[in-house]
C-alpha cells in the first residue's frame, strides 16, 4: 500500500506534513511551489505520480486566498500528471463560517471553495472540525470529517486525575465545539460547555464562557 502512496504538501503547514510523513513512514514527494515576480503561483511535482494515490496536505489558513490557490494548482498538476486518486487533506477549511445566506446579496463562500476544489480534480476530502456539519454536503465527492475533541477529552481527564485545575482551565479554551460527539457517559463531560459555546462567535467570547462554565462546574465528577 505504501508503495502506491504519494504525500505532497503546499506551504501552509510544512511541519504538520513532515509529522504526518514521519508517523506513517512515507516520505514527502519532491515538489516545487513558488511565486513568480508577477505574484503568480507555480507548482512542479518532481516525482512520478502516474497511477498513484496522492494525498495533498494543505490547510487553507492565513494567507487564506494564497493557500487556497496553491491547493487548487497542486491538485490540477496532480490531475494532469495522471494520478490515480487525489485526496485533499484540509486540517483547516477556510471560509467555513460563510456557510449560509443569512442576509441579502451575500455569497456562500464555503460552497464556492468546495466547488473550486472539486472542479480542480480532487476526488476525496479529509477535513477536521468543520465549522458546521452541513459543509460536508457542499461537496459532491466523499468527505471524511475527523474530530479532535476525543483527544482533548483524554488529555483533560488525565489533568483532572492529577488535580491540575489550572492546566484544565487553559486547555478548555481550545475546545470550541463538543456537540458532534456521541452521547455516551465517557464523552459527556460538562454538557453546559456545549450549550454555552453555541451562543458565541469569537474565540475570545468562547474562552470567557468556558472559564465561567469551568468555574461553576469545577467539581463535576465525570472528569
Amino acid at each position: 500500500m505504501k508503495d502506491n502512496l504519494i504525500l505532497l504538501t503546499g506551504k501552509s503547514n510544512t511541519r504538520l506534513a513532515e509529522s504526518i510523513s514521519n508517523f506513517i513512514g512515507v516520505d514527502l514527494g519532491a515538489m516545487e511551489v513558488f511565486k513568480f515576480a508577477n505574484d503568480n503561483t507555480f507548482c512542479k511535482i518532481n516525482v512520478n505520480i502516474r497511477r498513484r494515490d496522492v494525498y495533498v496536505i494543505q490547510s487553507t489558513s492565513r494567507p487564506v486566498n494564497d493557500n487556497i490557490m496553491e491547493l487548487l494548482i497542486i491538485i490540477d498538476a496532480c490531475k494532469r500528471a495522471s494520478a490515480n486518486n487525489i485526496t485533499a487533506v484540509l486540517p483547516y477549511y477556510g471560509y467555513a463560517r460563510t456557510d449560509k445566506k443569512d442576509q441579502p446579496r451575500v455569497p456562500i463562500t464555503a460552497k464556492l471553495v468546495a466547488d473550486l476544489i472539486t472542479v480542480a480534480g480532487c476526488q476525496r476530502i479529509i477535513c477536521m472540525d468543520l465549522h458546521a456539519e452541513a459543509i460536508q454536503g457542499f461537496f459532491n465527492i466523499p468527505v471524511d470529517h475527523l474530530y479532535a475533541t476525543p483527544i482533548f477529552i483524554d488529555y483533560l481527564k488525565e489533568l483532572k486525575k492529577n488535580r491540575d485545575n489550572k492546566k484544565v482551565e487553559q486547555s478548555l479554551q481550545a475546545i470550541s465545539d463538543m456537540a458532534s460527539l456521541p452521547d455516551t457517559p465517557e464523552n459527556n463531560i460538562m454538557p453546559a460547555i456545549t450549550d454555552a459555546v453555541k451562543c458565541y462567535a469569537t474565540v475570545g467570547e468562547i474562552a470567557d464562557t468556558l472559564r465561567k462554565v469551568w468555574g461553576e462546574y469545577r467539581q463535576v465528577s465525570v472528569f
